[in-house]
This record gives C-alpha cells, structure tokens and sequence, in this order.
C-alpha cells in the first residue's frame, strides 16, 4: 500500500512542479516583455520561473483545492445519499433536479465557450478570463454528472477531461499574464524610490536616458573612464546587467544590457 501512496504522491508533486513552473514562465515573460527583455537573454533556471510563481500561483491553487474539496464533502453527504434514496423521496427528487440544472447549465457554458473560441473579437475578447473559466467549469461539471449519475459515456472520459485540461491551463496562462503584467507596473511605479545603480566603465557606453547622466573620470591610474548615475537595476544574471532609468517609460526608453566583465562595475546606493 505504501508504493502507490509514494507513486500518487510524488505524481502529485511533480504535476504541481510543472503547473508551477509554466506559471512563473508566462508571469516572468509579461513582466521582462514590457522592458523588451527575452527569456533567452536571462537564461533563467527551472528554481527560478518557480519561485517567481509562488507569491502568485499558490492563492489561486489553495483557493481551488478548498473549493474542491467542499464541493467533495456536500457530494458525500447530501449528493450521493439523495441519489441513492428511493425515487420515491423528496430528496431523490431534488437531486434529480439539481442535476438536470447543472448539466442544462454546462451544457450551455460548452456552447458559450465554443462561440468565444470561434468569434473571438465579438464574444471572446470581452469575455476576457471568464471564457476559460466557463470552459473549464462546464467541462468538470459535466464530468461530475456522469460520475454522480453513472452515465459515462466515451466523450464524458476522453473529451471533457481534456477540455477540462485545456481551460485550467488557459485560465492559468491568462492569470499568470495579468500577474506579471501587474507587477511589471509596480515595478516602473516604483523605480524613482529603488536602490541607485552607479555604473563604472572602461569605455563611453550609449546610454543615456530621462534622469541618467554621465561624468568622466579623471581619476589617474584608474580603470574606469566614465561613471554613469541615475540608473536602477531591472536583473542581474550571471553576465549581463539589465538596467533602466529612474524615470523609464514604456515605449521611450530602452533596457541597457551591460556585460558584467573586468571593465565594469557597479555600485548600488540605498535608500
């Protein structure tokens, strides 16, 4: 009994790993998007798109087991027993009902997302994430009739399940966009009160920018020719600095791509 216990669980693990990851992928591709940034540039590790996912993708995930296991306990303790009462029964009947309406209802979600899905400027697009959403809870929906009822057909085994699949990563791809679309605009918000970056260079660099100024060093015997003020940093990786000015703006001014080499240094002044 352990060896499958050990093997749902470390199913379970790794299934969440990837959720995880893919999250923090989309999240960090909107945020470094904006700064005109590609993924390829930061050579990011998969511990790094998943920690960038955790602030963010645990809420909507606990959020979702809570409800999914509350909808387990009312189905274990009204659901089933009202089914299983003779038909008879009030309570049979109400059952009976209830699953007539949640099935007219997806069915009616199905044919909602289809539209959105194929007339996407005129229903999907003002849907925005409530079209996965619906997708992904008429499909499950649907799923939960034909197990509570016992009528399981092919398409309630193969296709809703996908469909299911498909509208959860959907919706997870649209909340992680929005996410890292958020916090990339707390981010520009934020740069006048960020720690300062002052670069030093052995050679004039091309950048300059609202707030960015730049001095020459005249310093004899020193390495560095030129220092260059007003600058915040967007990331660092393991050879390159990507930095903005204080006062960038989308679509005015660039991301400076620095190489982190012998002929360059960085100071960074609190504040």
């Amino acid at each position: 009994m352990a060896w499958p216990r050990l093997v749902a669980v470390l199913s379970e693990a790794a299934v969440i790993s990837a959720v995880l990851y893919y999250f923090g992928w989309v999240r960090t591709e909107a945020t470094y998007g904006r700064f005109g940034v590609s993924l390829s540039l930061l050579e990011l590790a998969t511990a790094d798109y998943i920690l960038r996912s955790i602030n963010s993708a645990f809420p909507p995930l606990i959020g979702l087991g809570a409800v999914l296991v509350a909808l387990a306990a009312v189905h274990r303790r009204w659901v089933a027993p009202a089914l299983a009462a003779e038909p008879s029964r009030c309570a049979h009947r109400v059952a009976r009902a209830a699953i007539r309406v949640i099935t007219a209802v997806c069915v009616l979600g199905l044919a909602l997302a289809a539209l959105g899905v194929v007339a996407q400027d005129t229903v999907g697009k003002p849907l925005g994430w409530w079209l996965p959403a619906i997708l992904t809870v008429a499909a499950a929906g649907l799923m939960y009739v034909g197990s509570a009822t016992g009528a399981t057909s092919p398409v309630g085994s193969t296709v809703l399940p996908a469909l299911a699949v498909i509208g959860g990563l959907w919706l997870v791809t649209v909340h992680a966009h929005r996410t890292g679309d958020e916090f990339g605009d707390r981010f520009v918000a934020g740069l006048p009160g960020k720690p300062e970056v002052v670069l030093y260079s052995a050679e004039r660099l091309a950048i300059a920018g609202p707030g960015v100024g730049v001095a020459p060093i005249e310093q004899e015997g020193s390495r560095f020719k030129f220092r260059y003020t007003g600058l915040r940093m967007l990331i660092h990786t393991q050879d390159r600095y990507f930095l903005v000015a204080a006062e960038w703006q989308r679509g005015r001014d660039a991301t400076y791509v620095v190489a982190s080499t012998d002929d360059t240094r960085l100071d960074v002044i609190g504040r």
